[in-house]
């Protein structure tokens, strides 16, 4: 704030104030950060202290309705912004539309010409000409008004759990386009009839069918022809503010807040393969959340945490995205009055606000950034995700399988045995399979031409795969393919194919000279065996006739581990840690690092519980000396014994002892308001550190909310040396540096007198 006086003399003529707003702004957020969740709304002064200050320590996120006044609020905090200024949420409205409103605060700022022409515009139509520009003109509109320019927002939002009804689009211009995407799609009506098995005229003859007639009258390629054209709306209707957004911003991260299950829709695949799309917040639903690490290892991937709690639980969530490497943020939310959690009003807070935020301080002292920044150990595994094959049992046909029923048990297994894996798309088939050892198709009923031809050529070359029951007998069209789409791999599948039959499951069969045996019991497709192996060029394919879901409820866990167990191996795929005392259900997580190992062990029952588990044991395969990350030394050799507490357990092992970090500084003494330089040149590329001062009072100089801005290091070679400063206005005295390495918890520590 500015006061100016006018004087005479010792007289005072006249005064005026004004504010003077500096944000500290930067588009860089550090490798781990955490936002709140919540209107700008006065609080309990605890809720205040938890979440904006620790909880929320970089922003807040918000729905933005107009008004911008209490976000500079935000910013004179030094405190970030993500807000839902234009969704991509659309309700059905009349006449086979969407409703659609331009924001009346908006009309300020908007050409006058676009503000004539769209706001009186109360429904949207994917098959409007308009429709983009629009979207366009919307969104540069509301950029303008919050003057993102000056105050953009460190993240875009465009909805939250975003969804688009399927009961949409059937208004007159939504037929014009309807048929211009079969058009465009198959070129000329003789090659759809072929994918679809029809004998249509014209595409003017094509019937665009609501979703349940389409399904009751059995035209399943007319089912997801309708389900395309709205995904195709949203996909381009995200590129297109995405794109307007970064028009205003040009580091904006767009994104959105939610996952496949919740997204109607929307086909998250295309979604996640726009460039512009730089932001998503998932929830803990597996497979999704491995999806999206899989799929956008670059974005900023949020996760949203806290929600209705009972006093007893403890929000392990973020813990459990770092392990599996799904997240680059934590938000917080908390249920209150008026919210989901309002019949939680006489909830006391009180001891759980005060212990998370303990707890988060925590983690983003250097354990978050050293997962997120270690790379996961690759070992071969891939698992396959196809948007068509994932809707098609909504079909409600039983010859079509939730992928799920495979791939949940498979991640479940890998994450207990600490083995890596990545999803192989029709779009990175190319670049990832030629790393994969073996390849799980889950529920792929629907396979196109081009996959097949990949997938031939892999298992040519050497490759192995996995399938469960009745693979590629649709074509991408959901057209049915006599014989099927992969004869050469599984067989010809029979033209009338049954339903499956719940049977009992015998495998007996050998895979590269591993016995495999499971007996169980599972719908099976009757007519064809349990298990399946066939020879195709240099590798095997294997077809299971039933899910491992199945097969996993009606035999011992023993049992079906050993199964899963031989088979990886065949496929030359074996843990690299071993482990006992583990409880069933646990998660480890194995990931190389430069020059050392980095295994991490979550159990999300007893880390939601808060309780402790037995001891467990560690064996790396090979000796060397093992830290626990942010502790130091546990022990030297290739095993480490420890408690499984809560949240989790990180170790190192290295191959040689390791040394305190290297602390040198510029000077030991300055002048209260200097800066003393901190020496980087002697640590590797990406080693992570934690840099701590204390005043003479032995008190941190950094308030724990601004600890990852100040304290926490990622070394870049570019930067050699970073300065600390000292305040102006604090205690002179001797002040205490000290430096960590989050790997191995070792520091070192230097004195610095400040006159």
């Amino acid at each position: 704030f500015l006061r100016v006086d006018l004087l005479q003399g010792e007289e005072t003529l006249g005064w005026t104030t004004t504010t003077y707003f500096f944000p500290y702004y930067t588009q860089h957020l550090p490798t781990y950060s955490g936002f709140s969740w919540d209107s700008q709304a006065p609080q309990p002064p605890l809720r205040n202290m938890a979440e904006y200050d620790d909880l929320g320590h970089m922003g807040i996120v918000t729905v933005m309705g107009g008004g911008w006044a209490p976000v500079t609020h935000y910013w004179l905090l030094n405190k970030q912004v993500m807000a839902h200024p234009w969704t991509l949420h659309l309700a059905a409205g009349k006449e086979g539309q969407w409703n659609y409103k331009v924001p009346s605060w908006v009309k300020s700022v908007m050409d006058p010409a676009d503000w004539e022409r769209y706001s009186a515009v109360e429904s949207y139509s994917p098959g409007d000409p308009d429709a983009h520009k629009m979207d366009a003109a919307v969104t540069r509109a509301i950029g303008k008004y919050c003057k993102f320019d000056r105050y953009p927002m460190a993240v875009y939002p465009m909805g939250n759990e975003v969804q688009v009804r399927y009961d949409g689009g059937f208004s007159p211009p939504d037929e014009i386009a309807f048929r211009a995407m079969l058009e465009k799609e198959y070129g000329d009506i003789e090659t759809l009839n072929a994918a679809w098995g029809r004998k249509y005229d014209s595409f003017e003859a094509v019937p665009h069918l609501r979703l349940a007639e389409a399904v009751a009258k059995g035209l399943y390629p007319e089912w997801l022809a309708h389900r395309r054209f709205v995904n195709n709306m949203n996909t381009a209707r995200a590129r297109t503010i995405a794109a307007a957004y970064r028009e205003v911003d040009p580091h904006a991260r767009p994104g959105c807040d939610g996952t496949w299950t919740w997204s109607q829709g929307f086909n998250m695949e295309d979604i996640l393969a726009l460039e512009d799309i730089r932001y998503w917040g998932s929830y803990s639903r597996l497979p999704d959340v491995e999806v999206l690490r899989s799929l956008r290892p670059d974005i900023y991937l949020s996760s949203i945490y806290g929600w209705i709690l009972p006093l007893e639980a403890y929000p392990e969530l973020p813990w459990f995205y770092l392990l599996i490497g799904a997240s680059s943020d934590a938000d917080w939310f908390i249920a209150g009055p008026g919210n989901v959690g309002g019949c939680e009003l006489s909830a006391d807070y009180r001891p759980f606000l005060s212990n998370m935020a303990e707890e988060m301080a925590k983690l983003r002292a250097g354990p978050a950034q050293l997962l997120i920044t270690t790379p996961l150990k690759p070992d071969g595994l891939a698992i396959w995700e196809n948007y068509n094959c994932s809707v098609a049992n909504q079909l409600g046909n039983p010859r079509y399988l939730q992928t799920t029923e495979t791939s949940v048990p498979l991640v479940n297994f890998a994450h207990q045995q600490g083995l890596n894996f990545e999803f192989v798309t029709w779009r990175n088939m190319g670049d990832r399979l030629p790393k994969s050892k073996v390849l799980f198709l889950c529920g792929a009923s629907s396979i196109s031409q081009q996959q097949r031809e990949h997938l031939l050529r892999y298992v040519q070359n050497g490759g192995v795969i996995v399938a469960d029951c009745n693979p590629g007998v649709l074509n991408d069209s959901y057209g049915v393919v006599p014989g099927g789409m992969l004869p050469e791999l599984f067989g010809e599948f029979p033209a009338q194919l049954e339903e499956p039959v719940l049977s009992p499951v015998t495998v007996d069969a050998e895979l590269r000279g591993r016995r495999l045996k499971l007996t169980s019991e599972a719908p099976m497709t009757p007519g064809l065996p349990a298990c399946t192996v066939r020879q195709y060029g240099k590798g095997q394919a294997v077809l299971l006739n039933f899910t491992l879901g199945a097969a996993y409820l009606n035999t011992s866990a023993q049992e079906f581990s050993q199964f899963v167990t031989d088979l990886l191996a065949a496929c030359g795929i074996t843990p690299s840690i071993k482990t006992e005392g583990l409880p069933p259900g646990s998660i480890l997580r194995v990931r190389q690092g430069r020059g050392f190992d980095l295994v991490g062990v979550l159990d999300r029952k007893l880390a939601k519980a808060g309780k402790d588990g037995g001891e467990m044991t560690l064996t790396f395969p090979e000796a060397g000396y093992i830290y626990e990350v942010g502790k130091g030394f546990v022990a030297q050799g290739d095993t480490v014994k420890s408690k499984l507490a809560p949240p989790f357990r990180l170790f190192t092992r290295f191959s040689t002892e390791q040394k305190p970090p290297a602390l040198r500084l510029s000077a030991t003494s300055a002048k209260a308001g200097d800066a003393v330089e901190l020496d980087l040149t002697v640590f590797a590329p990406g080693q992570v550190l934690l840099l701590q001062v204390r005043d003479p009072q032995r008190q941190l100089i950094w308030k724990r909310s601004e600890s990852v801005t100040h304290e926490v290091l990622e070394v870049d070679p570019q930067e050699t040396a970073r300065r600390i400063h000292f305040p102006y206005n604090g205690a002179l005295g001797q002040y205490t540096v000290t430096l960590t390495d989050a790997a191995t918890g070792l520091s070192s520590r230097r004195t610095v007198e400040i006159k």
